[in-house]
Parts: C-alpha cells; structure tokens; sequence
C-alpha cells in the first residue's frame, strides 16, 4: 500500500516537474517570437500550473501570442484573464482594448479605453483609441462605395500572404497551401513555408482558375517564399525569403525577365545586414524599390523605405518615407501607384481595426493621408492591395471575419457613381460657345481633356478625389470651377455652368472706387480686384494693359494725370498680390476713350444702345438722371488683353 501512495506521489511530483518545463519551453517560444510553439506549450500545460504568478504570465502570453497570430478573438480573453490576475505589464490594457476592437467588440474595447483614462487622464494612447472607435463607427454607419468579394477559388487551408498582378492580368499568390516545395512548419504561425502559384482568368467563364504551383525551381524552394511583387511592365520581380533555419528574418531577392522565363534570384545587397525585409513592390515605372523594414533608422516597428536602383543590383542608399507616413507602430505592404500616390498598410494611423490599408499622395510637399474606409477595411487585419492598372479594382489580403486563415478578397468601385455635365457662355451674350477645350485635373493624378459639343460636355469622376476645371478657347479668358466628391457616399451629379469673356474688346471691372479728384483705391474696389488677381492666375500667359477713364469734368491736364495715377494704383496692387510686373502695363486715358456699350450693358440699360459711344454730345443729349449714369460708365477701369 506504502509503495502504491508513494508511486502516485513521485508521478504527481513528476508532472507537476513536466508541467513546469513544458511552461520554460513555452515562454522560450514567446521570447523568441514562435508564436504558434509558444500557444503549443503553454496551452498544454497551463490548468496545471500551481503559481498565481506564472498562471497570470502564461495568460498574458497568450493573449501577446493571439494578438501577433492575428487571431483577435482568441487573444481577448487571455488577456482579460491577465487583468483579473493584475499581471504588471506596461501595455496590458491597451493591449486589451486593441483586441476587442480588432474583434469588432467596440464598445467593449471603449469600455477598457475609459478605464484606461480613470488611471491615467493624460494617456494618449486611450483618447487616440477613442478618437478611433469613433471614427470606426463612423466607418461602419457610411462605408465607401467599394465592393468586396471573397475569391473562394483563389484561397485555401493555408495563408495567403501575399498576391501580385502581372503584365498579362494572370496572378502571382504567395500561399502556404497543400503542395508546397518544402515541408518545413514555421514555429511562428505553425503554417507551412509559403511557395509562389499563379492563377489565370478565363473570360469566357468570367472567373478564376484554381492557382497552380508555379514551375520554376529557383522561385520555389524549400525557404518561405513569404511575399512577391512583379513590377507593371511584367519585367522584374521582387521576392522576400526567409531562410530555412530562423524561419523568421526575411531578405529581398530580385529576378529580370529573361524571355519567358525569369532569371535566377539575386540578393538584394543591403538587405543582408540581418534585419527583418518582410515585404517590397517595385514603383511603378520600374525605377525605385518601396520596402517595409525594421532597419535602423527608422521611428520604431516596421518603417516603409524606398531605394533607387540604377543598373541590375546596383541601389542606392535607402531613403526612409519619413513621419508623416511611418509612426511607432508598424507600417507595411506599400505599392506606389499613379503619379507618386502610395498605398500601404498600418496598425498605428487612425484604423477600423489592426491593420487598415491606406492611401497617401503628397500635396505640397505634404503627405495627405485617407483611410480607405471600410468594406476595404474591416475590424481585423487588411493589406497588400493591388490594382488592375488604372482601374479602381483589384485585390487585397485579410483574415476579417468569414476567413479561413489569411484569404484573397476583391474589391472594385462600380461605374459611373459620380458624373460632372457642363455648358460653356458667352458672359457678354449668354450665348453658348463652340468647340471649347474642357480640362479636367484631379488630385489623385488624373487628366481628361475634352472638346465641348453644342456647348455642352460630360466627365465621370472617381470617388475621395478634388477636381480642377478649366475651359480654355482661343479669343476669351480661360474659366474655372473646383468639384470635391470627397467624404460622398451616394451618387451624385454636378452640373457646371462656365461664362467666358472675349477677349477682343477691353473689359471693365465693376464697382472700382476713388474719391472725387484722388487715385487711391478705396477698400470696398479691392475685391473687384481680387477678382481679377483669380483671372490672371487661371489665365498665366496673358499680359494685360490696365486702363482709367474719367468723365469730362474738370480740367483734361488734371483728368488725365488722374487716371494715370489711378492705373498705376491698380498696377502696384495686382504685384502686390504676387502678379508680375512684366504682364502688366498701367495707361491713363483721361476723358480721351468715352465708354462705348457693350451687350451686357445695354441689356441693363434701357436707354443705352450697344455700340453707342458715351461723348459729351451724346451725353448732352440725355435727361439729367441719364447723364449722371452716362458719366459714371465713363468713370471705369477696365483692362484689355494685348498679349498671350
């Protein structure tokens, strides 16, 4: 019996010593970053372990683990658990509520926030948290036009990492499913090593082939093909690796197109100093190498970089994007599209979830950065977006909810959603002008130029976008509007009507004002003036000649100093306003040009016709109230284009 009971001890004595073990192994994985081997071990052995401390150390772990796997629901718990525990860790709570968001539990995760904020009224990590879940909120109550598929054909068992769109439409994927070249198991993620498939489309059955291992014995090997990005014109490929043994830090490779095969893989020089390169893309003209890192140098996580490459392996220095685009967090996936703007994804700037993909062009000199919103976004992890040349679809990676792991979605933004339809006049006659050049600028890069049929055109604008546009025609000024569809979520229609000024006769400014026998310009003229600064501004190559006119009142020596002056007073404001002096010539005229009636004026006098000339004798001719008006129209100024 004695040897029964001590049997039983030394066996409880000995799985409490296994248990104790397995709980170092465990927390050897976490601190090694082998996530999927740290939530092995730890899970296996943690109901058995007897100290309060280790029990609150294994389930805050957990819930770290959980969090770097993506697997947000399965992280809030462990952690809810380490705060019952009171575990100390620094960032437990914001930790917390980070997961809750990223599991779409909002109000719960504002719940931790606020508790956050009683401990700590100053926390900027928990007014930043809010600010978010209040924009999310937002989010979710307005989301953008974009629609979003889940590609079935494309996805599997494994991750999908990451996927490339080729020159021919075909697509490149980075996946870690059945069939892979190596059979090694990343402690990280408990995946296998990702390998590179391609996948076609077939327009006649309008879908998707099922993706294929791609049959090129350099591209796949037994290392985790992790990531891969073939530039626009299909002629050079950028792949990160890991390597067998780590199975963590990962280099840059490149390959040219050689025919239809591509070359063998050639490190990326200065992504062999052992730091983590998880992801690049080529710009898009093929020139520079945008990648995500945690080199030295940058703001903290992983930062995005560019580099220029010269001839085949030679780059220049690294650039870092700077922190307007990187923050603490972790900045990745970018991909520069039209004209410099840059895609990317990011756990740190404002997002729904964990990682948000987001659009940022420079303006200014300035990032301006925009949340693609969701369905592009969701609560959980989004990256690694790729379009379909210049067409608002494309592709993009998440493991939002109704994913098997890391799954490809679509997304694409249906036509026609904004239209712009516009009429050029004559501002003098109102009548419509012909064959006007209609140019159409918008902030993300684009340029349509069209031609006016009967006056009238039509353009189709983008969504998040601010448009310039300008009707330009031989013989008249040129006329501006500004469109924004900016923050619009319904369709809408913008009507535009531009009145354009011929140019062939001199064109009086209204409500232009001196005192009596003085040149000054009285305040109330000025924004008259400013109004014609806007025209010279949209009209850059004109030089005008700014003209004055007085009545016959006093004498003609007086009267025609007077307006010279009173010229050279409009002159040396417009160059104040930041006009060139070349472009601009002052002339008095005294009382030496009587106004002679244009359309516009005569169509608001009744008792002038067009063409009449304003002379003392005409003048004369007038009843007393007439002649006052008379006088006035010949006390202008007016400025005519003499050059272009």
């Amino acid at each position: 019996m004695k040897q029964q009971i001590l049997l039983s001890l030394l066996i409880v004595i000995l799985c409490a010593g296994c248990g104790s073990n397995k709980f170092l192994v465990g927390k050897k994985h976490y601190q090694q970053g082998e996530y999927f081997k740290a939530i092995e071990n730890i899970r296996e052995v943690y109901t058995k372990l007897k100290s309060k401390e280790e029990k609150a150390e294994a389930v805050y772990m957990l819930g770290k683990s959980y969090k770097a796997l993506g697997e947000y629901n399965k992280a809030s718990p462990w952690f809810k658990n380490a705060t019952r525990y009171k575990f100390a860790a620094d960032n437990l709570y914001v930790d917390f509520a980070e997961v809750q968001k990223a599991a779409g539990k909002l109000d719960e995760s504002a719940e931790v926030y606020g508790k956050i904020l009683e401990n700590d009224s100053k926390s900027k990590q928990a007014r930043f948290g809010l600010k978010g879940i209040e924009a999310t909120k937002n989010w979710v109550e307005n989301p953008s036009l974009y629609q979003v598929e889940k590609m079935s054909r494309l996805n599997s068992n494994g991750h999908e990492r990451s996927i490339s769109i080729l020159a021919n439409r075909s697509l490149m994927i980075s996946s870690s499913r059945d069939g892979t070249t190596g059979k090694t198991i990343n402690p990280v993620d408990g995946q296998g090593y990702a390998d590179l498939f391609t996948a076609d489309y077939d327009p006649a059955y309008q879908k998707w082939s099922f993706p294929k291992l791609l049959d090129e014995s350099d591209l796949n090997t037994e290392a985790d093909e992790n990531h891969v990005h073939v530039s626009v014109d299909g002629n050079k490929l950028v792949l990160a690796k890991t390597n067998v043994e780590s199975g963590k830090n990962h280099q840059l490779f490149y390959s040219l197109k050689n025919g239809d095969q591509w070359g063998s893989l050639q490190a990326v020089s200065f992504t062999k100093d052992g730091f983590d390169y998880p992801q690049a893309s080529w710009s898009e003209d093929g020139r520079w190498l945008y990648f995500s890192s945690n080199r030295t140098g940058g703001n903290g996580g992983f930062d995005i970089w560019k580099a220029q490459m010269n001839e085949p392996g030679s780059f220049d220095e690294p650039i870092n994007l700077g922190t307007q685009i990187n923050t603490k967090g972790d900045e990745l996936y970018p991909v520069e599209r039209r004209s410099g703007i840059l895609y990317f994804s990011s756990n740190y700037h404002m997002g729904a979830g964990a990682q948000d993909i987001f659009r940022a062009r420079k303006e200014r000199g300035c990032w301006q950065i925009t949340n693609m919103g969701m369905p592009v976004n969701s609560h959980a992890d989004d990256f690694g977006i790729q379009f379909l040349g210049n067409k608002e679809k494309g592709f993009f990676i998440s493991n939002r909810k109704g994913s098997r792991k890391l799954d490809v979605y679509s997304f694409f933004l249906p036509p026609k959603l904004f239209m712009c339809f516009g009429k050029v006049f004559n501002e003098e006659t109102d009548s419509v002008i012909q064959n006007v050049n209609i140019r159409v600028a918008g902030t993300d890069g684009s340029i349509h130029k069209l031609v006016t049929s009967n006056g009238e055109f039509q353009v189709e604008l983008l969504p998040d976008n601010e448009y310039t546009l300008i009707a330009y025609k031989k013989g008249f000024l040129n006329a501006q509007s500004k469109i924004s569809t900016k923050g619009l979520n319904e369709a809408q229609e913008f009507q535009v009507e531009f009145k354009q000024t011929p140019t062939d006769n001199p064109i009086r400014l209204e409500q232009i004002y001196y005192e009596t026998g003085k040149w000054e310009l009285l305040t109330s003229s000025k924004k008259s003036l400013d109004e014609l600064v806007n025209i010279l501004q949209i009209n850059p190559n004109i030089q005008i000649e700014v003209s004055a006119h007085t009545d016959e009142v006093g004498a003609e020596a007086f009267n025609l100093e007077l307006s010279q002056k009173r010229a050279n007073e409009v002159v040396r404001y417009l160059i104040e306003k930041g006009i060139s002096a070349k472009r601009l010539i002052a002339k008095g005229y005294g009382e030496k040009k009587p106004f002679i009636v244009n359309a516009k004026v005569a169509k608001n006098i009744e008792f002038l016709e067009r063409e009449a000339m304003l002379s003392p004798k005409f003048i004369s001719s007038l009843d007393e109230a007439q002649q006052e008006i008379a006088k006035s129209l010949n006390r202008r100024t007016e400025f005519e284009v003499i050059g272009d």
